[in-house]
């Protein structure tokens, strides 16, 4: 059995089913346990396990992008859990679960930025502009911009996470396969240069930044 230290909405301890829950350094982490058989789900069990398997599917879909995004935040390790424990919080307090507008795909205290501009160039791609550096934070025209979209109904996605600075202020991507009407979540974060003898620090990324689009019809 899990309970919720703070209400619904709060963090959970204990087991649900074949997935536990408990904190690791001050923080909620998911794990699945292997699967024997049990009794049939109902009540509180069933709709846990129903708000895992949703979350599950999306953070899967932007995984390549959450292993960098949560990697700091994981301290190192197992930057996907990390990713999947944060967003299923985020889902579960969600008033919309449909359009993906909980998704987070990195955590951190860099600097985003101001400004924030997105359209469809054609029907290919999307041009992303963005502005100068929120203030008070660490950052560096060097920074990286990572880039993705993703299709709130198939849950496809198109990544870039090396092509683009932060001093360029606008980047190009390819759109993922979209029909007419559908809702494109699009995603900007910023991580500090490259450097092999950085020391893991949430003032290597920022967090990211989503805004929505509809597809032309």
């Amino acid at each position: 059995m899990a309970r919720a230290k703070n209400g619904l909405y709060g963090p959970l301890s204990g087991m649900v089913g074949n997935l536990v829950f408990y904190e690791l350094n001050g923080q909620q982490v998911v794990r699945v346990k292997g699967v024997v058989p049990s009794k049939p789900s109902g009540g509180r069990m069933k709709e846990v396990q129903g708000d895992f398997s949703t979350v599950m599917k999306v953070v899967q879909a932007v995984s390549h992008f959450a292993r960098v995004g949560f990697y700091d935040l994981a301290e190192g390790r197992m930057a996907f859990q990390k990713a999947l424990s944060v967003n299923l919080l985020r889902y579960r307090a969600a008033e919309d679960k449909e359009l993906l507008r909980w998704l987070l795909v990195s955590e951190g205290q860099r600097a985003g930025a101001e400004d924030l501009m997105a359209g469809f160039t054609d029907d290919d791609s999307l041009a992303m502009s963005w502005g100068t550096a929120m203030p008070n934070m660490e950052w560096s025209d060097d920074d990286l911009a990572m880039l993705m979209a993703i299709n709130a109904r198939s849950l496809e996605t198109s990544i870039n996470l090396t092509t683009f600075r932060r001093h360029h202020h606008s980047a190009i991507l390819k759109l993922p396969p979209l029909q007419p009407g559908d809702i494109l979540q699009c995603f900007l974060s910023f991580h500090s240069p490259l450097d092999p003898d950085s020391s893991i620090s949430l003032g290597n990324i920022s967090k990211s930044q989503r805004f929505e689009l509809i597809f032309p019809i």
